[in-house]
């Protein structure tokens, strides 16, 4: 800029600007879930809790990873959701085993839209019944 009176003379100005970006970012109480052995047939739940940490609202969405359909025995109540700021979402995991002997195991992503990205797995084992006789003959006697 020029000075009106005397052309040659510059004036300079200076302007500062500041800012804060700020990006969502998602944390979970656990990265895994054990439900260890569990009776086929029977049910158990476990939760696992998604924390907005940041100053700023978000949604989220949990993807299953590498699943190929077969094992349904892993179950979650939902699968995407909004967060305020601090606030929190408790995601209920039910296992209910259906073949013995069978190790399931489910590997999910949690993404937050414009913010992190975490993961998060689920292992159950099941188990089948046990079931013996007591005598290996039975004699009924004189029918």
């Amino acid at each position: 800029m020029q000075d009106a009176a005397n052309p040659s003379l510059e004036i300079t100005k200076t302007l500062k600007v500041s800012a804060i970006g700020k990006y969502p970012f998602i944390t979970l109480d656990q990265s895994s879930i054990d439900f260890s052995t569990l009776l086929v047939g029977k049910s158990e739940t476990k939760e696992i809790v998604i924390c907005n940490s940041s100053q700023v609202p978000t949604s989220f969405t949990i993807e299953r990873v590498g699943d190929d359909g077969k094992d349904n025995s892993i179950k979650l109540s939902h699968f995407e959701g909004d967060l305020a700021p601090g606030a929190t979402s408790t995601v209920v995991v039910s296992y209910t085993p259906a073949i013995p002997e069978v190790i399931s195991c489910g590997y999910y992503r949690v993404n937050a839209q414009g913010g992190n990205e975490l993961n998060f797995s689920c292992r159950g084992q099941a188990e089948g019944y046990d079931v013996e006789l007591s005598a290996k003959t039975l004699h009924f006697g004189e029918v």
